[in-house]
């Protein structure tokens, strides 16, 4: 958290922010942030550290980005525990063919 608002973290940015990129274009200022909605990209600028940048980002995110993410983060957690329930469920003994007694 900075300046009151939340820093949103992504496990798959290679930044670590959502929202959060690294720009080839400028060696003093390699972070870009940006934001999508539908088709539409919204480009925040370029800064110096990874963090300015995700700031930007957390400032600027419409209320339409947010409620996307709190949907695709739920979805993902939806995933998760089917996946998890049916990796439970499968727990057969390392017996694939035999019926269980």
């Amino acid at each position: 958290e900075a300046e009151g608002v939340t820093l949103q973290l992504s496990a798959t940015a290679r930044t670590g922010y959502r929202g959060v990129a690294v720009s080839s274009e400028s060696r003093k200022l390699p972070f870009v942030a940006s934001y999508q909605v539908g088709s539409k990209r919204t480009h925040l600028g370029h800064f110096g550290t990874p963090v300015e940048a995700a700031l930007a980002y957390a400032r600027a995110r419409p209320d339409a980005v947010v409620k996307r993410e709190e949907e695709e983060e739920s979805r993902a957690d939806a995933s998760q525990a089917e996946a998890d329930a049916k990796d439970s469920d499968s727990d057969d003994g390392g017996c694939f063919d035999q019926p269980v007694n």
